[in-house]
């Protein structure tokens, strides 16, 4: 009965920013503090087109680009999120700059 998931990280995206992956999200007494680094929009669009697309599309098993996830080699990051989420990343991924900087 039920489903079992393990979450060994989460990928931190915001537009404008360089996206950050961490793992150890519960380390016993270990205040995080994240800090997000702003990118070019240009680095930004590549980002998109390059790494970030396969979060817009119907993939759910990435096994290559284990770097850019900061895991070792081989790697293998399975994305669990149906339609309905999937719209709201696209959505998301896509909407255009806002200039709060």
């Amino acid at each position: 009965m039920g489903k079992g998931r393990s979450l060994d990280g989460v990928f931190l995206i915001a537009r404008g920013y360089r996206p950050l992956w961490f793992a150890n999200l519960w380390s016993p007494g270990s205040a995080r503090k994240l800090q997000l680094t702003p990118i070019p929009d240009n680095e930004w669009s590549s980002l998109l087109d390059n790494k970030l697309s396969l979060f817009e599309k119907d993939v759910t098993r990435v096994e290559n680009e284990c770097s850019f996830w900061n895991l070792p080699s081989p790697c293998s990051l399975v994305i669990h999120y149906n339609k309905k989420e999937r719209a709201l990343v696209r959505s998301f991924l896509r909407q255009p700059r806002s200039d709060t900087k």
